[in-house]
């Protein structure tokens, strides 16, 4: 004879074990939709940013070294105070250079090298 106890109990674990795995998928995909688009470039943005070769070319030319002498080359998109820009990070022999330009107008915006 089943007991309407454990039956119970069974239904029970079965449904807050569902609600745990619902719970879980629900703050995985607000957090991988929490990034911020923001970063991302507008439709008009793009037709008007430079590509990344343009500005790894500029930035190359800006630090005084050819491709050939680049090691761990980064090309990232951000947008700082509004600005979207290009970050371009690499390495030449035991420097690390960091540059930032302006995504549409290629205007250095920030640099480090150390």
């Amino acid at each position: 004879m089943i007991d309407n106890q454990s039956h119970f109990l069974s239904f029970r674990h079965l449904m807050t074990a569902l609600l745990c795995v619902a719970g879980l998928a629900f703050v995985t995909s607000c957090e991988s939709s929490s990034h911020d688009d923001d970063d991302q470039p507008t439709a008009e943005e793009q037709t008007q940013m430079l590509t990344e070769a343009q500005a790894t070319a500029l930035v190359f030319r800006l630090a005084g070294v050819s491709a050939s002498e680049v090691s761990n080359l980064r090309v990232e998109t951000d947008r700082d105070d509004g600005v979207l820009e290009y970050e371009v990070k690499f390495n030449v022999g035991n420097r690390e250079y960091e540059y930032e330009i302006d995504a549409i107008t290629g205007a250095l915006r920030g640099t480090e090298i150390e």
